[in-house]
């Protein structure tokens, strides 16, 4: 239930959520009143009890009430903002990604994200979102394009990011299967860049990568001559799996690659 606020605190609300555009943090309301954090924090507090914001997170809070003409004030319930401002820096990744470029009609019941910020847990629940953590290297921390809500930009892993991070670790797509419809609906894209693919697949430092990416693209779309090419004259000695969570492989001895014997007689991708 929403109760009464002051005029003050109404009017410093207002600044608030002007510059905080749909997520508040204590950092960026200090910064927008101009007073003291212990000021912004009693406040914040005052606004929860009251029913205006919830809080989401330590520090973290989204509004739940409208103040003034309804056409004034857009109050974003964006999932994609509160992912950016709790595990900043971060990027949009995995099959949100790959849902946001098209390469995936498969729907999911969770936002994907990559940081270099610690996490204790690949899952989290915030508010009413589910989001699934991927920590990665801050020199992995690239290839991302520029999306705006509002006034806030977030990073969103780019096209050929998206797929290179999906062969780095396939559950960032849910599994090798979902993973395989991405990579053959990029290939067949308008995004599709052969040279960026190997560049990134190469700054990445992990040959696996390379594996799967021969291996699939061999089996599935063998007329990328120069993937496979880059592939085959750049793999690592040592043998990985093409999906690490599957223990009944086979090897496939040219890729040095364990593959799901469920793989053995897949024809259905190549025509898609």
């Amino acid at each position: 239930m929403i109760g009464g606020i002051g005029k003050k605190a109404r009017t410093q609300f207002i600044i608030v959520l002007a510059a905080c555009n749909g997520v508040i943090t204590v950092q960026k309301a200090t910064e927008s009143l101009g007073i003291e954090s212990n000021r912004v924090c009693n406040l914040l507090t005052y606004l929860e009890k009251n029913g205006w914001i919830r809080r989401v997170k330590r520090g973290v809070y989204v509004p739940v009430a409208a103040v003034g003409p309804s056409d004034e004030y857009d109050f974003l319930d964006e999932p994609w903002l509160l992912a950016h401002e709790v595990y900043h820096p971060c990027y949009i990744g995995g099959w949100t990604a790959a849902q946001h470029w098209d390469f995936t009609e498969q729907i999911y019941q969770s936002i994907c994200i990559v940081t270099s910020k610690r996490v204790n847990s690949h899952k989290k629940q915030i508010d009413n979102e589910v989001i699934r953590i991927k920590k990665c290297s801050s020199d992995q921390m690239f290839g991302t394009s520029p999306f705006w809500i509002g006034k806030t930009k977030i990073a969103i892993s780019d096209p050929t990011k998206t797929i290179i991070d999906i062969l780095n670790d396939p559950l960032l797509a849910g599994g090798i299967r979902p993973a395989t419809d991405m990579l053959l609906s990029y290939l067949r894209s308008e995004h599709f860049d052969e040279l960026l693919l190997l560049e990134y697949a190469a700054k990445m430092k992990n040959r696996t990568i390379l594996k799967r990416l021969g291996f699939l693209v061999e089996k599935f779309s063998p007329k990328c001559d120069k993937i496979l090419r880059n592939c085959e004259e750049n793999l690592s000695k040592g043998y990985s799996f093409l999906d690490p969570r599957v223990k009944d492989n086979f090897l496939i001895k040219k890729w040095r690659l364990w593959v799901p014997r469920s793989f053995k007689d897949i024809k259905e991708f190549r025509d898609r």
